[in-house]
Order: structure tokens, then sequence, then C-alpha cells
């Protein structure tokens, strides 16, 4: 029986997605947890075997999109 290698590498760009995505779930987790909007604008999203909540309200996704966008670039570049 031969084992095959994996290749297991963490890249800086993969890195800085993954702290992106963290910072999503965890800002929305915040506007959940602390009621700043109804229950009822959260969906339901399986991540990393949890359930996590996500606001659907267009105007938070609008806010939230170019900032997260930006904190990935700042991470990718190692200025944040």
């Amino acid at each position: 029986m031969t084992e095959l290698a994996t290749k297991s590498e963490i890249t800086l760009k993969g890195s800085a997605q993954m702290i992106q995505q963290f910072f999503h779930y965890g800002i929305h987790s915040i506007l959940y947890q602390r009621g700043i909007y109804p229950s009822d604008s959260f969906t339901r999203e399986k991540k990393y075997g949890m359930t996590l909540l996500v606001n659907n309200d267009s105007k938070v996704q609008d806010f939230l999109k170019p900032l997260l966008e930006h904190v990935e670039m700042l991470l990718a570049k190692k200025k944040l």
C-alpha cells in the first residue's frame, strides 16, 4: 500500500479570504445578537460545520461588501 502525500499549503491570498469570511460572519452575528435588525431579516447558512446567520437586507450587504473587500485586499498586501 502506498501512501499519497497530500500537500497542505496555506497561501497569503487564501488566508486573507478566510479572515475576510470570519469578519463577514462575525459582523452578521453581532448584528443578530445585539438585536440591531429583527431576527426575521436573517437567513441561515451552513458554513464550517455550523449554522451561521446572515442579514439579507440589501442595504447591509451593499455597505459591508466594499468594506470586507478592502479588508481582504489590505490583508493580502500585508497592510493590515
